[in-house]
């Protein structure tokens, strides 16, 4: 199975130490959230910067990456004769339709799903109850636009184009793509969640480790070969990543990466790079012109600032001096040593009660248990989950090491994530951190104890909080 070569230096495949060493330590410093980013140049893979406790091994959850995988699915389908991008909706899922379709909603086809241009009121992008049958709740919803005009993103439209692709092919699109594509990247059969009907999500839930991505992103790049052998229909990738439809509506500020115009399910980007992205920042970028891929998996909030970076420090990086033999080095030991810190430092108490945020939405409360000073923390949290809800979570805390807890109802994650958790005090303040390896959930925060009641500042993903300084009622 062919493997892309790693570079010792990133200076082999035309990147340079000194930019990859600049985006590291900035990386690391600002705990922006990366979890593991992978830079490819030439068909070479120039650096891997996995943040411990991630790797670039560990399936994550992909999010709305997922939908360029499914975009893929697509392609096959229409290069098969299995569909066509003019097929409509209504036509190949008549049991999805309702009893009198409008004259707008039999309009609406593959190509418009693919680039968010269906139309449909945006209610139909929400989840519904337990089983229901989301392709009939989605098309339930009235046409507001018409076909093709309006860019609104909706990833329950992805979700109906992966139903055209197993009802045309008799399979769903993970077990379609196996043989094609999955298989022939040397990518073990992955996870893709399910719909209540036994379809995958395609707009979300397929797990994929950013090593996998990084191949499936320098396949885009060579236009779909791979090791000689075409793998993604000829012509796709040039269709998928040109503009289908003008997405200026979505972001209409300042030139960015999300008003560049829309493919089939992939994102132009600013410099003429494109891009399959997910939430909290699962990230696969593609630049032609300077022969280049960059990966990344994390939990972040901030997605522009994390995409500003790589765009700023990674791909600049191939325009850059090579580094000095010093930066390669350092570049090198850094590599070999990136962690986020686990919290250490022993208390002198032990934390018992209930703190409790209020904010304009509602409150977030959180209970404390510890036998002694030296013992697990037990931190009952409420926690988001879905749909649009949140729920209760038991974590245990180790001082100065992770324990292992089981999240049972993760986002976008059936079967559940595991969570590791640590804390630890310094300077009388209490530390606490949570990560989830397959997700992008995390919490690192600080309690501050004033006169005045508790503090907290941090950084979080989906997990309470993120700010500087909330005040906090109770005590503990």
């Amino acid at each position: 199975m062919y493997e892309m070569p790693v570079c010792k230096f990133p200076e082999e495949a035309g990147v340079s130490s000194k930019g990859v060493l600049t985006f590291a330590k900035k990386a690391l410093e600002s705990k922006m959230g990366y979890h593991s980013v992978v830079v490819v140049r030439h068909g070479k893979i120039a650096a891997t910067m996995n943040f411990a406790p991630y790797d670039d091994k560990t399936p994550h959850v992909m999010y709305s990456l997922s939908k360029t995988f499914c975009s893929a699915a697509c392609g096959f389908a229409v290069a098969e004769g299995l569909l066509s991008w003019d097929s409509a909706v209504v036509d190949v899922l008549p049991e999805c339709a309702p009893e009198n379709p409008s004259e707008d909603l039999k309009k609406i086809t593959l190509s418009h799903l693919l680039c968010m241009g269906s139309g449909l009121h945006p209610d139909s992008d929400a989840f519904g109850e337990g089983g229901e049958d989301w392709g009939k709740r989605t098309l339930s919803y009235p046409v507001v636009h018409e076909p093709g005009t309006h860019f609104h993103y909706n990833s329950h439209g992805t979700y109906l184009a992966s139903r055209m692709v197993q009802k045309a092919a008799g399979m769903n699109i993970r077990d379609y793509l196996m043989p094609r594509m999955f298989e022939k990247l040397g990518i073990e059969k992955p996870d893709w969640d399910l719909c209540p009907q036994g379809v995958c999500c395609g707009g979300w839930g397929l797990h994929l480790a950013s090593g996998d991505i990084a191949k499936f992103g320098q396949l885009l790049l060579q236009d779909g070969m791979w090791n000689g052998e075409r793998v993604l229909p000829e012509g796709w990738v040039e269709n998928a990543s040109s503009i289908h439809i003008d997405n200026s509506n979505h972001d209409e500020g300042e030139p960015s990466d999300w008003n560049q115009g829309y493919g089939y399910q992939i994102w132009r980007c600013r410099y003429g790079r494109f891009r399959g992205d997910g939430m909290y920042g699962q990230y696969c970028v593609v630049d032609k012109k300077k022969d280049m891929v960059v990966v990344c998996t994390a939990g972040c909030n901030d997605i522009a600032a994390e995409l500003n970076w790589i765009h700023e420090y990674l791909f600049d990086a191939a325009d850059m001096e090579e580094g000095t033999e010093e930066e390669k080095q350092e570049l090198q030991q850094l590599l070999g040593n990136l962690a986020y810190p686990v919290p250490a430092g022993r208390g002198d108490r032990a934390v018992n009660g209930t703190l409790t945020y209020r904010y304009e939405e509602g409150e977030i409360n959180l209970t404390f248990a510890q036998q002694d000073a030296d013992s697990d923390i037990m931190l009952t949290a409420q926690v988001y989950a879905l749909p649009g809800e949140t729920v209760n979570m038991t974590l245990a805390f180790g001082q100065g090491e992770y324990r292992m807890n089981h999240w049972e109802k993760a986002p976008f994650a059936p079967a559940g994530m595991d969570v590791m958790g640590a804390y630890g005090w310094q300077d009388g303040k209490l530390c606490l951190v949570a990560r989830t390896k397959e997700g992008p959930y995390s919490m690192d925060n600080v309690f501050r104890f004033e006169e005045d009641g508790v503090y907290v500042s941090g950084c979080s993903a989906a997990f309470p909080f993120v700010g500087e300084n909330l005040k906090l009622e109770g005590s503990i």
